[in-house]
């Protein structure tokens, strides 16, 4: 994976990110979803992000600012940690 990353405009810019992107687009969907979610709050992160990291009572998880999204970004899970 290149670690080049473009600007997006909407949320449809996110559609090309995914895996398999006919699949995985779809209205309802949670990478539609999520794409939607980031896209209507930008420059700050989603509200419900703000909202655990608020209820955490964790001062240092309280009042961010978002400096960067990368959506799509793959990441390896140690084998250890079930998926649910």
């Amino acid at each position: 994976m290149k670690r080049i990353f473009i600007p997006t405009i909407s949320g449809s810019d996110w559609q090309s990110l995914l895996g398999k992107p006919e699949l995985h687009w779809k209205s309802g969907r949670s990478a539609m979803s999520a794409a939607a979610c980031w896209e209507d709050n930008e420059p700050h992160l989603p509200s419900e992000i703000t909202n655990v990291l608020e209820a955490s009572g964790d001062k240092s998880l309280t009042s961010l600012e978002l400096l960067a999204a990368i959506p799509e970004w793959e990441v390896d899970l140690p084998p250890e940690i079930e998926l649910i």
